[in-house]
């Protein structure tokens, strides 16, 4: 009898093992390949021809592909087809005398991460003290920076409908829901982000008394540790909010806005001065 309880106890401990297995495969191995798949983007392939077909993509001269920005804005006025077309005029050939566009060349990532729809659950970015800087929205689909313009420069936007920038940019791999992160995170999602948490030197509080210190002038603030070379706030005007919902006001359709984007404590060039004056 307990000979036979024991082969019941083992039978059901092998099997236990087997769906262990099986579920960690599933969860893990699977799950990662699954992200990181490429699509055929149908879609975008088809808007791609049609575009050959109504000649805003033409060919002048030998192998010199032509795209008409201004007819297609017309058309669709967005930034974000405006930016991937740019991207795949390189899939764009002469076939037997007649351009064509192989939907091989629209090959994405997994759609959900490249649409902005899982900006939530990219991880978090803090200042020194563990305020937040950047994080998911309350509905947990969106992004949101809660100095808004202020911390613009450092931070940077880090949704899926424009070029990131900043540390977003920097740390995309490590912040991004399928970015770089230990095996084991892939057990548990969860409903909150699964990127990477960053912490950085900045100071919230200096970098928005810092920002608000610029008023309307053109120039930048930067604030040092001078013991350690910790960066405590690195400000820039004018500067742009990335809270702004996507639309007419991003730089791409509205030329007006270019110098927002230019972080002047490290993109510009400055004749030296003194370091103090007495």
């Amino acid at each position: 009898m307990q000979r036979r309880f024991n082969r019941i106890k083992n039978l059901f401990g092998l099997l236990f093992i087997g769906l262990s297995l099986f579920l960690g495969y599933r969860m893990v191995f699977q799950a990662e390949a699954i992200q990181h798949q490429r699509y055929i983007d149908l879609e975008f392939a088809d808007l791609m021809r049609k575009l050959i077909d109504d000649g805003i993509i033409l060919e002048q001269g030998r192998n010199h592909i032509i795209f008409l920005e201004k007819y297609f804005l017309e058309k669709y006025p967005s930034p974000y087809l405006l930016r991937r077309v740019h991207d795949h005029l390189s899939g764009v050939v002469n076939d037997q005398g007649r351009l064509h566009f192989s939907p091989q060349a629209a090959s994405v990532v997994n759609p959900l991460f490249a649409s902005g729809e899982y900006d939530g659950l990219r991880g978090r970015i803090f200042d020194r003290h563990g305020n937040l800087l950047a994080g998911p929205e309350n509905d947990g689909k969106g992004r949101t920076y809660p100095l808004n313009s202020a911390a613009f420069h450092p931070v940077g936007y880090g949704g899926g409908i424009y070029t990131k920038s900043g540390v977003e940019q920097a740390l995309d791999a490590y912040l991004r829901p399928d970015g770089k992160r230990p095996w084991w995170r892939l057990l548990w999602r969860g409903t909150g982000s699964t990127g990477e948490d960053i912490y950085l030197t900045l100071d919230a509080a200096l970098q928005k008394k810092a920002f608000e210190a610029l008023g309307k002038q053109n120039g930048t603030v930067v604030v040092m540790d001078p013991e350690n070379g910790d960066i405590l706030a690195m400000a820039s005007s004018p500067a742009f909010d990335p809270n702004t919902p996507p639309g007419p006001k991003w730089p791409a359709t509205n030329q007006k806005h270019i110098q927002s984007f230019i972080n002047r404590a490290v993109e510009e060039c400055y004749p030296p001065g003194s370091l103090f004056k007495l």
